[in-house]
């Protein structure tokens, strides 16, 4: 490179890379070679004048080093204006070069640098345009007194940047002779994904991710195997992170280290992909369906423990969606046709020498190899054999120990490598590896170690004080602090909240040491019993912290799963209470088959469960049963329910499960039966002071009597419904019930009444922020507006709801927006469009098990008194034979 002197210590780094330069190299490859020289000789010359370095070129990329931050600044504007005035061949055109700026502190080492410093000026150039000059905000702050004249930098705001870290704040260089419009960054901001943000720099693996890249856009599947360690989840989030932008309908990460039953894996990747169970409807139809035919990429990350579930899910996604892409990490492949299996190799000497120096920075901010410690130097990287993990953990010593020093111990501790002869020998040093650092941790850090490896997947401080304070750990703070600063333990954050995780392979050798020590009982026990107190908790709260309990269940689903595993073999009654109490999470985050599977293990699993334990796991399964349209295994488990707390004299118990036989003949249309259940709830709920309970059971009793037109009794039911909700200040229900007095004012046509009880529902709804219940009153409301003969009003609030009940993917909600729908028809005398979404409702009813609402019966017989029998017969059934997604995608537009 520059025979220059390159700058030390804070230097400003400006890098450069020609937008499109593979297609025009296909194309055009000796004119590219031309221009290419041309290229190269304007930034040689710009940056020499302006006391810069080439220190490094990559094909076509530039990497230039400045003591000044003004002096990066004015040769990337050089370099753009002679760029645009160069007279470029024609059969390349213009070239275009994007361009990054960003100022730090880096290692100058046998003419290269290291450090984060580098890792973010290339992320930063990346999410550039051609043409383009983006600078950090480091780097903007430097300039603010030496910017040169007539220029000026554009805010950006902030950006997620590919290397996956915290957000940059973003600026774009303004002035004379440079381009000023620009489309959005290609940052990760652009794109919906769930990447998660990494708390260090992606070091290396370039070679890798070019090849993968070039694989991932010619194949559907890649599959990157190796043994645990090698850095296989960071190359796929990195790889993801690169290739974001090509996905326009999202990128997804699903993590299944936590997943221990073979039958979650759809439920899991649904979860992650934002796909809404639908009652009557396998998983998988409502995953494939959510995708369709959308542009995603998703990761399936830690494979390797259910092959067999991952190749069925990943064969039908790939089959049944046709622009979606699927990156899997296992430690053998998947064999599903088509799939390129890529296997990670150790890092090459030069990253792994870059990853431990940078990694030993974070630690230790003026680490430096002293010439003392080369010989050292060389012989450790040789032993760490470019294993990422074997390199991080070493990492974490140098804030203690000298290079000599860790090598000489690393060197006594070989003999500790495993011994599974079938595992490879890079297994084998990484688990040597690990059991030195262990060795060094202090006796109290390795048995809180070996306790919290009894967590799978997520868990929080609160619970990692519960499973260590079982174990006598006097500094549980202290301890954990320290195994996350030795990387033991990593950290990540949930919006504003921490959380921990072990590595897959850490926590296997720490349940080693657990069992070794005899303890893997005691800490499966208090593991068990801190979900237990969770679950204990969900009955206090009040309706405002309902929403943050289910959050925190959501991010310790994999804690809650192993607590009731280990609770099924170990103490049959606490897998009952922790099923039950988790059934509102369940329920409320509509995973309502895994739910129902808990439930129904719990049940099977243990016949001599003693009947206070039994009868609420059977009510509650009733309860999903119910909501995935399963009438008759719902009736059978109420029935039990009802009896086992007859045999106990439990009041409350008896009067929730009447209630719940009542509603499932209220959703199978026996309206007799369903009068006869609610009466007979009530009345026990009223006899057992069960305020709550009576007021929703009243509520449901209203709406059977609404429906057959016995408007008077409704409106008594409700009002004492909501004297008996008020002052139990529960908003989810007294919302509910100002939206069954906007139903019962609607049919009684006093529509002022109507809106004004659905403009108060519709408030309390919107900021209970629970999607379906504001998408139900908008569906209501919109119905209001429309017989107004308010249709584009109406249309709104339709349109929202609608929105809503195709992104949560829920039948029973979409079927009341296009009764919304069918009012909007008969307002605008849109006869023929009401008979075929007539159709098409009944249609959907038909394959949900619902019948025909009473709105849609008055509509079918306004739409009859205009159309021939024929003629509504012909739509009707066109509606009916129409594909739901078309018709939604119509009506949405």
């Amino acid at each position: 490179m520059d025979t220059v002197p390159l700058p030390t210590g804070t230097v400003s780094f400006l890098f450069t890379d020609i937008e499109g330069s593979t297609r025009k190299w296909d194309a055009q490859p000796e004119a590219m070679a031309a221009a290419l020289a041309a290229h190269d000789q304007i930034f040689r010359q710009v940056t020499a004048k302006n006391s810069g370095a080439v220190f490094k070129t990559v094909g076509d990329a530039f990497c230039c080093a400045f003591a000044r931050p003004v002096d990066a600044l004015v040769a990337s504007i050089d370099a753009q204006r002679e760029l645009a005035a160069y007279s470029w061949p024609p059969e390349t055109g213009e070239v275009r070069v994007r361009m990054g700026i960003h100022t730090g502190t880096a290692i100058e080492r046998d003419g290269d640098y290291f450090g984060p410093t580098l890792n973010r000026v290339a992320r930063l150039m990346s999410v550039a345009h051609g043409g383009q000059i983006v600078l950090s905000a480091a780097t903007a702050s430097l300039l603010q007194s030496s910017t040169p004249k007539g220029v000026s930098f554009i805010d950006l705001g902030l950006h997620r940047l590919k290397d996956l870290s915290q957000p940059e704040h973003t600026y774009q260089v303004a002035g004379d002779g440079l381009r000023a419009e620009f489309p959005p960054l290609h940052s990760l901001d652009v794109v919906a994904n769930n990447l998660p943000i990494q708390l260090t720099s992606f070091i290396g693996r370039d070679k890798e991710l070019y090849e993968l890249k070039g694989r991932l856009a010619e194949h559907r599947l890649i599959t990157l195997t190796g043994p645990g360690g090698i850095g296989k989840t960071r190359l796929s989030l990195q790889l993801a992170a690169e290739e974001c932008a090509s996905y326009k309908d999202g990128c997804w990460f699903v993590s299944l280290a936590g997943v221990e039953q073979n039958d979650l894996v759809p439920y899991v990747v649904a979860t992650a992909v934002g796909a809404q169970e639908t009652p009557g409807q396998p998983i998988l139809e409502t995953l494939k369906r959510e995708i369709g035919d959308k542009r995603v990429l998703l990761v399936v990350d830690n494979a390797e423990h259910l092959v067999p579930e991952v190749a069925a899910l990943v064969r039908e996604l790939l089959l049944g969606c046709g622009h979606i892409a699927i990156i899997v990490t296992s430690r053998e492949a998947i064999h599903v046709a088509g799939e390129q299996v890529v296997r990670i190799s150790p890092m090459p000497r030069t990253d792994g020498e870059r990853l431990l120096i940078e990694r030993a920075r974070g630690l230790r901010g003026a680490f430096r190899v002293s010439e003392s410690d080369k010989a050292a130097w060389n012989d450790l990287l040789q032993k760490l054999e470019g294993i990422p993990l074997a390199i991080e953990l070493a990492a974490a010593r140098l804030s203690a120990f000298t290079v000599t020093q860790i090598d000489e111990r690393l060197s006594s501790r070989l003999g500790l490598a495993s011994r599974d002869t079938t595992g490879s020998t890079r297994q084998r040093t990484l688990r040597s590896t690990i059991d030195w650092s262990y060795q060094l941790l202090r006796a109290e850090e390795k048995k809180a170690f070996a306790h919290l490896s009894v967590f799978e997947g997520n868990f929080t401080l609160e619970a990692s004080e519960a499973v260590l304070r079982s174990a006598d750990i006097e500094e549980i703070e202290g301890a954990l602090h320290s195994l996350v600063e030795k990387s033991f333990v990593v950290t990540e954050l949930e919006g504003d909240n921490p959380f921990y995780v072990l590595l897959e392979v850490m926590r296997e050798f720490g349940l080693e040491q657990l069992v070794a020590l005899g303890e893997l009982d005691r800490a499966s026990r208090a593991h068990c019993n801190y979900y237990l107190s969770m679950a204990d908790a969900a009955e206090t709260l009040n309706p405002k912290q309902r929403g943050s309990w289910l959050d925190k269940v959501e991010i310790e689903i994999g804690n809650v799963r192993a607590a009731l595993m280990w609770s099924l073999t170990n103490v049959p009654e606490t897998a009952a209470k922790l099923a039950v109490e988790f059934s509102a999470y369940w329920q409320m985050r509509s995973h309502f088959t895994e739910g129902r599977s808990w439930l129904q293990r719990v049940v099977e699993s243990e016949t001599s469960l003693p009947a206070a334990k039994l009868a609420p796991l059977l009510d509650r399964a009733a309860v999903f049963a119910t909501v995935q349209d399963d009438y008759v295994a719902a009736r059978d488990l109420s029935l039990r329910s009802c009896e086992l707390y007859r045999g106990l004299n439990d009041a409350r118990g008896l009067g929730r499960c009447v209630h719940a036989l009542a509603v499932i003949e209220h959703r199978s249309s026996n309206t007799e039966e369903a009068r006869e259940q609610y009466l007979q709830s009530v009345k026990i709920l009223r006899d057992a002071g069960e305020d709550r309970l009576l007021s929703i059971a009243l509520a449901n009793l209203a709406s059977l009597e609404s429906e057959v037109g016995n408007l008077a009794r409704a409106e008594e039911l409700l009002e004492e419904s909501l004297r008996l909700a008020e002052p139990l200040g529960d908003a989810t229900i007294t919302s509910s019930i100002l939206l069954s007095f906007a139903t019962l004012e609607a049919r009684r046509n006093d529509l002022e009444r109507a809106e004004s009880y659905l403009v108060r529902g519709l408030a309390a709804k919107r900021e209970l922020r629970n999607p379906v219940d504001i998408a139900d009153a908008l569906a209501n409301l919109a119905s209001v507006a429309a017989r107004q003969q308010k249709p584009d009003e109406a249309r709104g609030h339709a349109r929202e709801a609608m929105r809503i009940a195709v992104e949560l993917q829920l039948r029973t909600l979409t079927l009341k927006v296009l009764e919304a729908f069918v009012q909007i028809a008969l307002s605008e005398r849109d006869y023929r469009a009401g008979a075929r979404l007539l159709g098409l409702s009944e249609s959907l009813g038909n394959e949900a098990g619902i019948g025909t609402s009473v709105e849609n019966r008055s509509a079918s017989r306004t739409i009859r008194d205009h159309l021939s029998e024929e003629e509504f017969h012909f739509l009707n059934s066109e509606g009916a034979a129409s594909r739901i997604s078309d018709a939604l995608v119509t009506l949405l537009n």
